[in-house]
């Protein structure tokens, strides 16, 4: 098939260039591929039926959800399948491993290693500071992007807060819509005791108000330093991120705040305004070069 981008990542079907070859294209097997439960289908998403902790591959599904979102380094799929295999089944038990224990996990046949091991370890320590927005968003709340649940994180900004609600509440969020928000409540009923609160007690949730408290922050452009790091900076200093326009957006980074684009006039339109990449910066008081050296060498596969 011919597939095009649409708007910022939503993959289109264009045409199909050839037929399948049996003329009737492919159909799910009805089966997960992991544990061989049946799957459940909602919407065009296809997921097991079991119990994520009976899964493997959602297990799997979860840590690389939340080994992405930290960007945390040296945690490829094959690393964690066999680190789901070896017993280790939510994000908590990431940050308890040792680099002694990781350092003999066989992986392909080869063990980890204490010198791979050990930088593994040493950047889930680096990352084991967040915001509660942040560790919102690397749950993997299913079909919530890590924007949804930092509007969930503003509304409800303490733990104790958000365990209390209900899905009403939830759906009274803007934006957030009463099947999002059932989705939401019933992951939170389901994943609290095993999945958020053994997290809440190894890693520090950090306040997050600053110089960008109560500001929204859209960014449509390539950066010069690490996106994700950007992001973190911004809302540890108070402030949200998005990636499209909205009314609820106080800033729009661009390259040239002065120049007449589609952007910029739409910004105007909206009362938004218009600032360059380093201006975030200088609100936070840090600086590109800051955020450059955050960063370690990515040796992810």
């Amino acid at each position: 098939v011919l597939i095009s981008r649409r708007g910022d990542v939503i993959p289109h079907i264009e045409s199909v260039v050839r037929p399948c070859p049996n003329g009737h294209g492919w159909k799910p097997s009805g089966r997960c591929p992991s544990c061989g439960s049946a799957t459940v289908q909602s919407g065009a998403i296809i997921r097991c039926s079991a119990d994520p902790m009976d899964c493997a591959g959602t297990t799997a599904g979860l840590l690389r959800k939340y080994v992405m979102e930290r960007n945390i380094k040296g945690l490829g799929p094959s690393r964690l399948a066999a680190i789901v295999e070896a017993g280790v089944t939510t994000p908590a038990e990431l940050h308890s491993m040792s680099p002694e224990w990781l350092s003999v996990l066989s992986v392909g046949g080869h063990a980890v290693g204490l010198d791979d091991a050990s930088r593994i370890c040493s950047s889930l320590d680096s990352k084991a500071t967040m915001t509660w927005a942040e560790l919102l968003g690397s749950i993997g709340v299913p079909g919530c992007a890590q924007s949804v649940m930092t509007d969930v994180a503003t509304e409800f900004p303490s733990p104790e807060s958000l365990v209390a609600t209900d899905s009403a509440s939830l759906e009274a969020i803007d934006g957030i819509g009463p099947k999002r928000a059932h989705v939401i409540s019933a992951y939170l009923d389901s994943r609290w005791s095993d999945v958020i609160q053994p997290l809440l007690d190894v890693v520090s949730v950090i306040r997050s108000d600053g110089p960008l408290s109560g500001k929204t922050v859209c960014i449509t452009l390539s950066m010069s330093a690490p996106r994700q790091q950007v992001y973190s900076k911004i809302r540890r200093a108070g402030g949200v991120v998005k990636e499209s326009m909205s009314r609820k957006v106080t800033y729009l980074v661009c390259n040239d705040a002065k120049a007449t684009t589609i952007t910029t006039r739409r910004a105007g339109e909206l009362n938004i305004s218009a600032i360059t990449e380093a201006e975030p910066y200088e609100m936070i008081g840090s600086s590109v070069e800051d955020t450059i050296d955050d960063e370690t060498p990515d040796d992810m596969f």
